[in-house]
């Protein structure tokens, strides 16, 4: 039977060669200037796909035209190892994740984080290229602005993979 994540181009040269539904996924138990916890990889077999939210991307350069959305597919799938130093995720829990993140491997995403994704606009780490976060972006901003009034519309966020710079912003608030 041909399932669709067989034949997706973002992951056709991640899937295990003799396991073809089985891969490797970058799980977190959310931010690391939040959790004090890194992202592991950890290997997860698919069972299925949905459709996600729009997923917004900032062009780098203002006078860029706006970049095109990345795939909305989300994926299923069950975690097939027990993460070493993460305390909210555990082997043979469901996870969903983005094939398509703009880093090496495939991202682990929370019903939270996906929840919030529509109403932001990510500009891509300018070092490593990762086009999403580990929280929601509102969770985010707490980190950022503890006991600020109001989630701001725009805000600046060191990249949890490798420390580079990414620009979030929600909705379409003056830039």
């Amino acid at each position: 039977m041909e399932t669709p994540w067989r034949t997706d181009p973002a992951l056709v040269d991640k899937l295990h060669p003799f396991y073809p539904d089985d891969l490797q996924v970058l799980v977190h138990d959310g931010e690391p200037r939040r959790t004090g916890r890194r992202p592991e990889l950890c290997w997860a077999r698919i069972v299925g796909h949905m459709m996600g939210p729009e997923r917004r991307v900032l062009a780098s350069d203002e006078s860029a035209p706006p970049r095109d959305p990345l795939p909305r597919t989300v994926y299923t799938g069950e975690l097939l190892n027990q993460p070493h130093n993460l305390t909210t995720i555990r082997r043979g829990d469901a996870i969903r994740f983005y094939a398509s993140a703009g880093c090496e491997h495939p991202l682990m995403v929370t019903q939270a984080y996906l929840a919030a994704r529509a109403e932001w606009s990510i500009e891509p780490c300018r070092a490593c290229g990762l086009c999403e976060g580990l929280d929601p972006p509102p969770i985010m901003a707490g980190t950022r602005f503890p006991g600020a009034e109001a989630v701001p519309f725009m805000f600046s966020s060191h990249c949890p993979l490798c420390g580079g710079t990414q620009l979030l912003r929600c909705g379409d608030g003056p830039r």
